[in-house]
């Protein structure tokens, strides 16, 4: 049975089902009008659902397409079906971390972003791994980026809020510092 996937993978197929469904619509009610047939139209109509299946699938597997346009990933990236296997890539990336592969943690913190969008931890551990890195302007975007996408969920009196609006008004300090360096 071809049943809708689950989650946000529900969005990017109802996406696809969308564009596959309008021409259908239009290639079946142009079809039927000059075969003066209902049946030949809802049977056109029809096929739209399991060729956007067939489309999710193809698209999923590859990368490619319209999931490009909604996630703005080059790949698609399978969300964390369990809190187990975040966990163990947020410790993994802190491990990192304190062991100063400040790239390699940089990259997995990235995805883990990808992963659990709904998580504002990962965004906050990725803005104080650029800020290691002394890559300011990086920082400052994650922080803002933080504090503006997490606000109205959980409220502009969380910590993690708080602490991302602190430190992005430091990045900024430092930003300044930095260009007034390189002026003199």
């Amino acid at each position: 049975m071809l049943l809708p996937p689950e989650g946000e993978d529900r969005i990017r197929f109802l996406y696809i089902w969308g564009w596959m469904l309008f021409p259908m619509i239009i290639l079946g009610g142009f079809t039927a009008y000059l075969a003066h047939s209902i049946l030949l139209f809802l049977f056109i109509a029809s096929l739209s659902y399991p060729l956007a299946w067939a489309g999710y699938r193809l698209l999923q597997a590859s990368g490619e397409g319209p999931i490009n346009l909604l996630t703005g990933q080059k790949k698609y990236v399978k969300p964390y079906t369990d809190s187990l296997q975040y966990d163990a890539d947020m410790q993994k990336a802190g491990a990192l971390r304190r062991e100063g592969k400040r790239e390699e943690a940089t990259d997995l913190y990235r995805l883990i972003t990808l992963k659990a969008p709904k998580r504002p931890e990962p965004l906050l551990e990725l803005a104080d791994t650029y800020r290691d890195l002394e890559d300011w302007e990086q920082a400052r975007a994650a922080y803002f980026n933080l504090s503006i996408s997490f606000e109205k969920h959980i409220g502009s009196d969380h910590y993690l809020i708080r602490e991302a609006k602190n430190r992005g008004g430091e990045m900024i300090r430092k930003m300044k510092e930095t260009r007034a360096r390189k002026s003199e």
